[in-house]
């Protein structure tokens, strides 16, 4: 094993050089953000990402880890939905490998940076570990931590990139959308009403719009927001509130699939779509979103914590799909097909064992 690994608490660079710690991506990320007026922060708090993260992470929660070893029993379900969140939220985990008393920790790392040349293998981290009360800042090698991503670019290989972070005017256009109906709801909502024939009081019809909460507030004077009022003294009722153009909705709910469908989930398993359209968007996002980034972190878990053989199965995840992949067995070895049974199971998902004696 190449654990354990000697994690420590540092003020220079090997050789003796001081160590200065840039920027974080995120802190650089956060000044562009603030000069450009687009806030990352706002298409956080969106439902659809939430929505993609909580999918990722119940699914990366409910993977079976094998083989079972004192590495891997480290990769709890939490740890694990940890990982899948923060692929789509961050585009990236970092998790630091370390022993205490003989038995392996993986700690998740709340910020960090790193340096090094384009050997990943010489990289240095430097990882912030937070607690209840208190935090550390440690310089760790980068063999000694677990660094999963989700997309890369070729100019900044050591730093993960979220789906939305592909996207960034869609999301900031779903953004700008929920900020926009938002304000709108904060204002006042109800009814103001005078008789028409006295003239409107203006800071009286000010205080009553302020205490509106979808009531009904009476002036003395006619109403200035009633349109072709009446000279006599009917009661004239006047609506205060939001009321969204109707390009607002159709806008909203487009923004959202594309911030979905960047995400790799089928718009189907979020909406009222038809039960046959969910199983099947199911499937889609098994075998075409879950399975492949699952392959990603299976091989980063696999190399840092020298366990060649460690997967990462979501079958309990795909039985929904069980009837599918048996229709696709039958075309493949049944009467009429000529495959081998065992590789057509193999090729459709099945697991394959020899008969117990």
């Amino acid at each position: 094993m190449r654990w354990p690994w000697r994690i420590e608490r540092r003020s220079q660079q090997p050789g003796g050089a001081p160590y200065e710690a840039p920027y974080t991506d995120a802190v650089v990320a956060r000044i562009q953000e603030q000069a450009s007026g687009v806030s990352a922060i706002d298409a956080a708090a969106l439902a659809s990402l939430e929505t993609a993260a909580g999918l990722y992470a119940r699914a990366f929660a409910s993977a079976e880890v094998t083989p079972r070893s004192s590495a891997t029993e480290a990769l709890a379900p939490a740890l694990l939905a940890l990982i899948g969140r923060e692929l789509v939220r961050r585009g990236e985990c970092v998790l630091v490998i370390a022993v205490e008393r003989g038995r392996l920790l993986i700690q998740p790392a709340g910020s960090w940076d790193v340096q090094g040349p384009a050997d990943e293998s010489r990289w240095l981290y430097r990882v912030d570990l937070f607690g209840a009360s208190t935090h550390s800042t440690r310089l760790v090698p980068g063999e000694s931590v677990i660094h999963p991503r989700y997309a890369v670019r070729p100019s900044r290989p050591w730093a993960g990139v979220s789906p939305v972070a592909w996207c960034g005017e869609t999301a900031a256009l779903a953004a700008r959308l929920e900020r926009h109906v938002n304000t709108d709801l904060q204002g006042p909502v109800g009814q103001v009403g005078g008789y028409a024939g006295n003239e409107a009081q203006l800071s009286e019809v000010t205080a009553a719009v302020r205490q509106l909460r979808g009531s009904v507030a009476l002036v003395s004077g006619g109403s200035p927001l009633a349109q072709g009022a009446a000279s006599d003294a009917r009661l004239q009722l006047t609506r205060v509130g939001a009321d969204p153009a109707q390009t607002i909705p159709m806008l909203r709910e487009q923004a959202t699939v594309a911030v979905l469908a960047a995400c790799g989930v089928p718009p189907e398993l979020a909406t009222g779509a038809a039960e046959s359209a969910r199983r099947e968007a199911w499937r889609q996002f098994m075998h075409g979103t879950i399975a492949p980034v699952g392959r990603i972190v299976e091989a980063e878990l696999a190399r840092k914590l020298d366990e060649p053989d460690l997967s990462l199965s979501f079958d309990g995840m795909m039985a929904s799909d069980v009837t599918g992949r048996a229709r696709a067995w039958r075309s493949l070895a049944g009467k009429e097909a000529t495959m081998n049974p065992a590789d057509a199971s193999r090729l459709v998902g099945f697991d394959v064992r020899p008969n117990e004696p």
